[in-house]
């Protein structure tokens, strides 16, 4: 699944605002017996302002998940598991 949303308040072209939201998610059961071995999650959320209109980003927050499990034994409890969080901001200091 994949969104987005661009704002253009002054219809000048050049977006004031942009959000962004991406989830990809897959599961995988490989020997058919009803229990999954292997799972893996993506998901990204992201927001950016330009204020001054010439495209530079005022700010720029973004948040990052990515999911990684898998069950080795088929016992439907995920034996390894990886889980990476990633949160961003990034605000513009000149005057």
């Amino acid at each position: 699944a994949r969104g987005s949303e661009v704002l253009d308040e002054d219809q000048h072209g050049v977006p004031e605002r942009t959000a962004y939201l991406r989830l990809d998610a897959q599961a995988a059961d490989a020997d058919s017996n009803g229990v999954v071995e292997k799972v893996d999650l993506v998901f990204r959320a992201e927001r950016r302002t330009d204020a001054d209109q010439d495209g530079t980003p005022e700010s720029h927050e973004w948040i990052y998940v990515e999911y990684h499990a898998e069950d080795l034994n088929p016992d439907g409890e995920m034996d390894n598991v990886y889980l990476l969080i990633e949160k961003h901001t990034m605000h513009d200091s000149t005057p």
